[in-house]
């Protein structure tokens, strides 16, 4: 009997295929399911008086019968812990890494709601000589700091603290490659300060730890073939590998230049620079697009194998890489202007941009008519990456002299307009490009659905909205998402982000039929700096009628992954009373927090001569927000970053009543500032009158 239960051991813990070797299972003994025991699945408990571990299905597990979970019944049969004394529980292994496989990985499946950083999930290995004890290190806040000192050489494998989830997460952890070789003992903590706390507490499920030898690529791939698409793209598509392979690193060259090789143990991204040339794509995938090219412009291919999965370094194989050159499309097609309509050149909007996406000569103007109708439109109205369209050939569109009050109106949850890579594309809204803006006279541009009308995507660059009415519904509800605001400058697949676009002279509001959370909104991507949203400007405008009665709202929100916008001469009102019936919700004007997170770049915002107040454009009148439950008002809300100040200056809040429960002293807030550069020092902006 004991020779068998030997032998299960053995097949448990050194299953090896491919120089891999499953050292924890996730369906055995890393999901607790040899028995109800620790010592049934090869693992030590180190429990106190109070909070302890047990194995069972109280939690209950993620997969199977049987997890780790924290109970303060003394026999397990809660899933909940005592808040009232501080306590540190553990359950522990050793495991023995095998020489020569350095790429270790461990992942399992964790959840725990606790506290802040009071009580929490830790886990790390020591030296197999220590022995993991009760309270060691002593519950308390940030107690996982201690762990190096309660256990002299002991390595923090997680980031602490896991805690704030109720349900299952999943954590994946590389190991430091000089466990290789070497016995560790594999530590689970749980701990809880003495005071207050939110059930339920930790439980661990599904742990596996896998390591592998690292592989080095030998073959190359084969058989490129490159298809010209259009004037700024060109597919791709190869045979792969034989051999080992993880993936493919494909970069472009402007032609003739010299290739630079990548480096082992770097990971690249789409976009970024590589020498001279410009990663395409990296993954398993053999086809790719490369997009974003210039037009009647040559472009060489270098494709590299590589290796490394999980937490083994990758290693490119230099030698030799498959190579390929091809010629984007020459620009071709119209110029001037042209007339949309029923008796135009194009009927539709719609039908025009599928002429000019085949290539401009020139600048083109498109015209609305007067006749112009909307309802042939297919929306999204699209503006793509397009090689033609320049800083000289340029894209305009606005209604014909003399068309006034023209609209163009639809239901579309991804935008009425979608600029998706556009650049120099301008929709001015005064008939025939002349005048002012003057309400009922100018292009009208509205969503009915839940979604943006407005849209910025994937390194949509040097784009102008002028003098036209926006209005949308949007009621998506979170601030964390890409597609929020009736006007949205969302995220990047490419390189530079979303960046100097101009919004001038537009009102920006709501539908007849619905209120937008947000009037403008931006979240935009943070993987490289240079993809942040930058250098946007707001100015001129009429922003207005932003509101939800039970969630944050705000006029402007300018979330993470944005730097250096100007907002500018801007009007903000509430043309009717306003009442929230859920208490703790903040109404803000504007919400400047691109820095959450830490992101340095997140500075440089120029807010000035903005005019918050009153219940029309000329600021009289009364902004009027109540309801008797516990909300609160902020007028310019700022957390921005460590770089470059950022300058408030001359605005001016006024002629608003507003009404709360709340009896916080941040109840009203004129301007607010949060984590900041020591030098972002709001000036020379006003707070007359108004009831609070």
């Amino acid at each position: 009997m004991k020779r068998i239960l030997l032998l299960t051991k053995l097949l448990i813990l050194f299953v090896v295929s491919n120089a891999q070797t499953v050292l924890i299972s996730p369906t055995g003994d890393g999901g607790f399911e040899n028995g109800s025991s620790f010592a049934a699945n090869g693992w030590t408990v180190a429990n106190g008086a109070t909070n302890q571990w047990f194995i069972g299905s109280v939690a209950p597990p993620s997969l199977g019968a049987n997890c780790a979970y924290i109970s303060d019944n003394v026999g397990g049969a809660t899933y909940n812990y005592a808040t009232g004394a501080a306590s540190t529980v553990h359950f522990y292994r050793d495991v023995t890494f095998p020489v020569g496989e350095t790429d270790i990985q461990l992942t399992y499946k964790w959840k725990c709601f606790g506290e802040g950083s009071y009580d929490y999930i830790a886990v790390f290995a020591i030296s197999t000589a220590l022995t993991p004890t009760f309270n060691s290190p002593a519950g308390a806040f940030q107690s996982w700091l201690q762990i190096p000192t309660a256990y002299p050489g002991a390595t923090v494998l997680n980031t602490p603290p896991q805690n704030l989830q109720a349900n299952f997460q999943t954590a994946t952890i590389c190991l430091p490659a000089g466990f290789a070789g070497t016995t560790q003992r594999l530590v689970f903590m749980f701990s809880n300060d003495p005071s207050v706390g939110t059930q339920p507490p930790a439980s661990i499920d599904e742990i596996s730890l896998i390591s592998n030898a690292p592989g080095i690529p030998t073959n190359q791939p084969s058989g490129l073939t490159l298809t010209p698409i259009s004037t700024s793209q060109i597919n791709g598509s190869f045979t792969a590998a034989p051999g080992l392979s993880a993936g493919y690193l494909v970069v472009r060259y402007p032609t003739g230049a010299t290739p630079t090789d990548p480096v082992n143990g770097t990971s690249y991204l789409a976009g970024q620079s590589l020498g001279l040339g410009t990663v395409v794509q990296t993954g398993p995938s053999t086809t790719f697009s490369a997009t974003g090219l210039s037009a009647n412009t040559t472009y060489d291919f270098y494709i590299y194998n590589y290796t490394g999965s999980g937490c083994s370094p990758l290693t490119y194989l230099t030698g030799s890489p498959l190579f390929g050159t091809a010629t984007t499309l020459s620009c071709s097609g119209i110029t001037g202007l042209k007339t949309v309509g029923p008796t135009g050149d194009y009927p539709s909007l719609t039908a025009a941009m599928a002429v000019v996406n085949l290539g401009i000569t020139g600048a083109v103007t498109l015209e609305l008519q007067s006749t112009y109708s909307s309802a042939v439109e297919t929306f999204p109205i699209t503006f793509p990456s397009n090689a033609c369209v320049g800083p000289i050939n340029t894209l305009i569109i606005r209604p014909e002299l003399g068309a006034a009050g023209l609209s163009i109106v639809g239901i579309n949850t991804t935008a009425i307009f979608d600029f998706n890579g556009a650049t120099y594309v301008t929709i001015d809204g005064r008939p025939g490009g002349v005048g002012g803006y003057t309400a009922g006279t100018n292009l009208m541009i509205r969503n009915t659905a839940v979604g943006p009308t407005i849209r910025y995507i994937n390194d949509a660059q040097f784009n102008v909205v002028k003098y036209c009415d926006i209005q949308g519904q949007n009621t998506t509800a979170t601030n964390i998402t890409t597609q929020g605001g009736v006007v949205c400058f969302s995220t990047t697949t490419g390189a530079n982000g979303n960046d100097n676009n101009i919004i001038d002279f537009c009102d920006i509001h709501e539908t007849p039929t619905g209120t937008p959370v947000m009037g403008i909104f931006s979240y935009g991507s943070q993987t490289t700096v240079s993809q942040n949203n930058d250098n946007n400007t707001i100015s001129n405008c009429n922003i207005y009628n932003v509101f939800s009665a039970s969630i944050a709202d705000a006029f402007i929100k300018i979330d993470l992954g944005n730097s250096a916008w100007t907002i500018n001469n801007n009007r903000f009102y509430q043309t009717a009373t306003r009442t929230y019936t859920t208490g703790a919700v903040v109404h803000r004007v504007m919400w400047i927090t691109p820095n959450v997170g830490g992101l340095v770049s997140a500075s440089n915002f120029t807010i000035t001569n903005n005019f918050i107040g009153g219940n029309n454009a000329a600021g009289t009148g009364t902004y009027t927000v109540n309801g008797l439950v516990t909300h609160t008002f902020s007028a310019i809300d700022l957390s921005v970053g460590l770089g470059t100040p950022s300058s408030v200056q001359n605005n001016t809040i006024t002629n608003i009543n507003f009404t709360t429960s709340s009896t916080a002293v941040t109840a009203f807030v004129g301007i607010g500032i949060a984590t900041r550069n020591k030098h972002n020092r709001p000036m020379a902006t006003q707070l007359i009158g108004g009831d609070i």
